[in-house]
């Protein structure tokens, strides 16, 4: 299934794997324990690990 959405906490509930992409490229690409609001924040505004 593929669930678009801006709202992060459904998405976070809803989601096994999630892709989270920044100005048009996938940033980040969470599962399992790594699925958490924390880091799907971070990485919706460019500050995945790794990068600035």
């Amino acid at each position: 299934m593929l669930l678009i959405s801006s709202e992060l906490e459904e998405v976070v509930e809803l989601s096994d794997r999630l892709l989270v992409m920044h100005r048009g490229r996938v940033v980040e690409r969470l599962e399992g324990g790594n699925l958490t609001l924390e880091r799907v924040t971070a990485a919706s505004f460019g500050m995945a690990e790794g990068r600035p």
